[in-house]
């Protein structure tokens, strides 16, 4: 037996998105803006621009774009617990960033030792540690995230499997539709993940 239903999942994703559209198109042009703008910049640099200033900005843009994953992942959690988003979550979370990082760092370093020896290990380990965000979000530490993620996760590889490919072909009907409709997809994906690590947290 399933611990969550697919299509639960996305219809809560689906609702809660409709009765909040407005704030979680402004979150994801926010997110977008944070994670992507500054980048291109770094990578338009001259290339005799100063290496130390390079340096500098690039460790900034890059505590402030893991602060905004996780507080994008928390602002996900509370409304799955019925409680009322806001937009300052997005980036009052930032001593969550470091373990944030040392748990994806981890997350990497045992997904790609596993497709490193064969694929479908890879898969299953990547898909068994996805929740660890969610985690340490939570506030869980680092390691244990992807120990909780490991734990919970456990008789659902394949119905999780499933999932992600659902939310891939919903967020492709969303690009098609001129880009346009990935501000109603996105956060329905995100939505509907934090969902289904509710239910399987239980």
């Amino acid at each position: 037996m399933t611990k969550f239903s697919i299509k639960e999942a996305i219809m809560f994703g689906w609702e809660t998105t409709k009765k909040n559209l407005w704030f979680y198109v402004g979150l994801i042009f926010i997110f977008g803006i944070i994670n992507y703008v500054p980048d291109a910049v770094l990578d338009q640099l001259p290339q005799d621009f100063s290496p130390f200033i390079f340096f500098i900005l690039f460790i900034l843009i890059w505590a402030v774009q893991l602060t905004t994953q996780v507080g994008l992942t928390y602002i996900t959690l509370r409304v799955t617990e019925k409680k009322k988003p806001m937009m300052q979550d997005l980036f009052l979370h930032y001593r969550l960033a470091i373990a944030f990082f040392i748990a994806s760092a981890g997350f990497w370093l045992i997904v790609v030792s596993g497709t490193l020896l064969l694929i479908i290990p890879g898969i299953i380990l990547a898909i068994r540690l996805s929740l660890f965000g969610y985690e340490v979000a939570e506030g869980t530490s680092h390691f244990q995230a992807l120990k909780n993620s490991w734990k919970i996760t456990r008789g659902s590889t394949i119905h999780l499997f499933l999932f992600g490919l659902s939310l891939a072909g919903l967020n492709i009907i969303g690009a098609l539709a001129l880009g346009v409709g990935l501000f109603l997809t996105i956060p329905t994906s995100i939505l509907a993940s934090a969902y289904v690590y509710k239910k399987l947290r239980g």
